[in-house]
């Protein structure tokens, strides 16, 4: 019988398992890195190059940490064990982040640290990176720009949005005080009406004392007589006092138009009103920035998903895409961005930050091949190693400190462990003593790591023994190749009857943005809407100039902002046969968020059919 002895091998796993199983606090801790006593705080000083080189830790000075962790909470009073920071303190002052000994006698060289995960974290930080700096200059676009380009803008949705409701805070006004002219007049209508039936009753009543058929008295009959004259002239008075009352409010009313009408022309602008700001409303919140959504549009045509890469399972391969077709990615992105920026200075900004981030990600790419090589390493290529990742080092504090490309711009370096890793010459020893970081790293551990989290989520409600062998079992259930094999099977008979079925699917006209919602001219009140947007926008009276106060604005001092007559006009939007109808300050938001369709500079759209 032959028994099978490991001689030389590496402990491969993330950074986390490897600090619970070495009694390390973690990443976010004072004395962040298992490997070297670094304190966090100290880390972007690797950026610069001043940093002190820190000392080594070793399986035995560990052991000696948590020895010393150990003997102070065993000495120490309950007084002192009843402190809210005393377990830190003793961590931080005395343990070095330690508080359990190992537990596998392991040299720490013998330990993988983690270069998949390094490759990760610092492949996210430049994008994110990338995506600060653009949506800086895009910040300043908006507020420095005045072509109709801003429309792309978050900033210019905000504002669009302040105004629409200063405009519908004006209506509902204008709305209160008609309704109070059109009560007051109805008022006043009801007593003339009630007054003239008075006035015939007592003519009535004059005419029958005047007739010979009338048996009475000479002195009854006189004075009867008398009081239905006086009567009838004060009924006569208090009716030409009503009609000027009424003639008064009506022509202080709306002037040509109707009240009734004018009620009507206000509810139907509030609802359009509405219906603008409830639109902005929902692009504004789900808006970020512009540059953002063209950061990933191009990522994804380059072959990196970002939601992939960031939310759900970690794919490696798209960090060496990202990198490899770096001049691409920031080619595809100044294309896109630079259209819309129309300050020179900005411009050159915009470019001079595509071409820094550029030569950063070729570099990057140099770097991640080494790190991903399962390949024996040449000392060439080590040495090339060194340099390429002091170059990346010195291109990242250049354009995050020395000399930032963005004025008024101020990122951060990352104080990550993932960086110190590379950055601190952790992964250069590794390549030194090894001669591979690939061939040692954790990347054939991850995707079982990911599943693994998944069906402990799955199972929450399962605990012990039994929560294990459910989690094993499933485990070993989908990952079994007879289960990849009937998946795939399945996927292409689905393919197949899905051919044979197309020929045989009905055929219907479609509108020219596909909904099959059959297009029927809107009538209001008789009216089309065509005809009511040019009613409304010959009011006079709904359409004045106004200007956001500093309550609007949400700041105090700021310079008071103009909503114009045409701001408020109601116009129709005719792109794929929409037909919605949107106040003229949230048109070109709508067309461009609503259908991609980016205004022409200097295109006035004046007419409600525009």
């Amino acid at each position: 019988k032959m028994n099978q002895v490991l001689v030389m091998g590496v402990l491969a796993s993330d950074l986390q398992l490897l600090c619970a199983l070495f009694g390390h606090q973690g990443a976010a801790s004072k004395w962040f890195c298992l490997f070297c006593l670094l304190q966090q705080s100290q880390s972007k000083d690797e950026f610069a190059g001043n940093a002190q080189e820190p000392t080594q830790r070793t399986l035995e000075s560990i052991i000696a940490d948590a020895q010393q962790y150990e003997e102070h909470v065993n000495n120490a009073t309950e007084q002192e064990k009843a402190k809210s920071t005393f377990k830190s303190d003793v961590t931080q002052n005395c343990s070095h982040s330690i508080t359990d000994k190992p537990l596998l006698d392991i040299p720490l060289d013998c330990i993988t640290y983690a270069s998949m995960h390094v490759v990760l974290g610092l492949t996210k930080w430049l994008v994110d990176l990338t995506i600060a700096g653009y949506k800086e200059i895009e910040k300043k676009a908006a507020v420095t720009d005045e072509g109709k380009r801003q429309v792309v803008f978050g900033e210019t949705i905000e504002l669009a949005l302040k105004k629409a409701r200063r405009y519908k805070v004006f209506l509902t006004e204008q709305l209160k005080d008609t309704e109070a002219v059109v009560t007051s007049q109805h008022i006043i209508a009801a007593k003339i009406t009630a007054l003239t039936e008075e006035w015939e009753e007592v003519r009535e009543l004059n005419d029958q004392h005047f007739s010979p058929d009338a048996n009475s008295e000479l002195s009854q009959r006189e004075l009867q007589i008398a009081e239905l004259c006086q009567r009838e002239l004060q009924i006569e008075e208090e009716l030409e006092a009503l009609r000027q009352q009424l003639s008064s409010e009506s022509e202080a009313g709306t002037g040509d138009s109707s009240d009734i009408d004018h009620v009507k022309m206000i509810l139907e602008q509030i609802c359009i009103t509405n219906e603008s700001i409830r639109e902005l409303e929902e692009y504004f919140n789900n808006h970020g920035s512009h540059s953002a959504r063209v950061i990933d549009k191009v990522l994804k045509r380059n072959g990196v998903d970002q939601a992939t890469y960031f939310k759900g399972a970690i794919v490696g391969n798209h960090c060496m895409t990202f990198a490899q077709k770096g001049n691409q990615i920031y080619s595809g992105i100044l294309e896109e961005l630079e259209p819309i920026i129309e300050n020179a200075s900005l411009k050159s900004e915009l470019r001079d930050f595509t071409e820094r981030m550029k030569a950063i990600v070729a570099v990057w790419y140099k770097v991640q091949r080494v790190i991903k090589s399962t390949e024996k390493q040449s000392i060439e290529s080590i040495n090339q190693f060194e340099e390429n990742t002091n170059q990346l080092r010195i291109l990242i504090n250049k354009i995050c400190k020395d000399d930032v490309p963005i004025s008024g711009w101020k990122p951060r370096l990352t104080r990550s462990l993932k960086a110190h890793l590379l950055f601190g010459g952790h992964l250069l020893r590794q390549l030194r003593v090894w001669g591979t970081l690939g061939g040692i790293d954790e990347q054939n551990i991850e995707s079982a790591h990911a599943i693994w989290n998944k069906l402990l989520r799955q199972f929450g409600a399962t605990r012990g023994k039994e929560l294990q062998m459910k989690v094993l079992s499933d485990y070993l259930f989908q990952t079994a190749s007879f289960m990849h094999n009937g998946i795939a099977h399945v996927k292409k008979e689905m393919k197949r009857n899905l051919k044979s079925s197309a020929a045989t699917r009905r055929t219907a006209p479609r509108r020219e943005d596909g909904d099959d919602t059959i297009v029927e001219e809107e009538q209001c009140a008789g009216v089309t809407i065509s005809d009511l947007a040019s009613i409304i926008n010959a009011e006079v009276a709904l359409h004045p100039e106004l200007y956001l106060t500093e309550e609007d604005q949400e700041s105090s001092g700021a310079q008071p902002t103009k909503v114009s007559k045409e701001d408020t006009m109601i116009h129709m939007c005719t792109e794929r046969n929409c037909e919605k109808l949107r106040l003229k300050l949230a048109l070109d938001i709508h067309r461009y968020e609503s259908h991609q369709i980016l205004p022409v500079v200097g295109d006035s759209n004046a007419g409600p059919e525009s």
